[in-house]
């Protein structure tokens, strides 16, 4: 029996499955693994990994598959090792204001995180966006240009674009940020999890897909509802808070790194997943003998 398994997105994950990238295949025995962000439409897989702490199980009606909700958070990941604190001198940031910092890969730029990103630099006359746009610039063209529309020349003025960083400077960024933008469309996970590494505290709003619940995710894991917004202006309103009040940041970082643990503690997932695999082969050999 071939047994096809879609899981969600298991990179950095440290366990039977370490160091596989999004989208990759695991062949296993008899199983197959495919990490992915939400369903593939394929019949042949049989199950979708994902977390009960990311979806309520109504939200079975969006896969074509069996979904299975872990109780633990469905990938893991490890503290990285503490850097030498940057500064914004050195890496060419402006001195004064808030710096809105979204890492987010060019395609989760959607439409309607312009809205978001207005009213944030509209509600902060003195705060920065930093975005990531990638190294293709012909590539990013379309979004510049868009986004240039959204704001107005006034408010672009105060968005500083970015190509890709390497890894060291990319956690260099992230350690100077007065906060870390989710897009309201496709949230991080990887980001979302370095952020909360450094005690970088992350903006979001959780939408009814998988892709847009990760990071409100981890905050219930960890028992921080504060930092996740319902609507546009609640986003807005807790960006800029952590953006021009020193004091309210300082203690949301600190809550961040006082219950961040079970964030990267893998012992949960990996015996989540262990348990699973354990089901799944003990219904199959229950099957064959039938």
């Amino acid at each position: 029996m071939l047994s096809l398994i879609s899981l969600h997105p298991f990179s950095r994950f440290t366990g039977t499955f370490a160091g596989c990238k999004s989208g990759a295949y695991v062949r296993s025995g008899n199983g197959c693994l495919i990490g992915t962000h939400g369903t593939s439409g394929v019949r042949a897989v049989d199950y979708y990994i994902s977390s009960a702490i990311l979806g309520p199980p109504e939200s079975a009606s969006q896969y074509t598959k069996r979904l299975v909700l872990l109780g633990s958070y469905a990938t893991s990941h490890e503290h990285e090792p503490p850097q030498k604190p940057a500064t914004r001198e050195e890496l060419g940031l402006p001195q004064n204001g808030a710096l809105y910092f979204c890492p987010h890969r060019l395609p989760k730029y959607h439409p309607l995180f312009d809205n978001y990103l207005r009213l944030i630099l509209e509600k902060d006359s003195t705060g920065y966006l930093l975005l990531t746009t990638g190294k293709d610039k012909e590539q990013a063209a379309p979004f510049v240009f868009r986004l240039r529309h959204a704001l107005g020349d006034d408010l672009f003025r105060r968005v500083l674009l970015a190509p890709s960083f390497s890894l060291d400077v990319y956690k260099k960024h992230l350690s100077v940020a007065s906060c870390v933008l989710d897009s309201p469309v496709y949230v991080g996970d990887l980001t979302t999890h370095d952020a909360f590494d450094q005690g970088v505290p992350v903006v979001t709003v959780p939408g009814e897909l998988l892709v847009q619940r990760y990071t409100s995710g981890l905050y219930r894991l960890m028992g921080i509802d504060s930092l996740i917004a319902t609507n546009l202006e609640e986003y807005a309103t807790i960006a800029v808070r952590l953006g021009t009040e020193p004091d309210y940041r300082q203690s949301m970082s600190e809550q961040i790194i006082q219950k961040r643990e079970p964030v990267f503690s893998p012992e949960d997932t990996v015996r989540d997943y262990e348990q699973f695999f354990e089901s799944v082969l003990f219904h199959a050999s229950v099957s064959e003998h039938r």
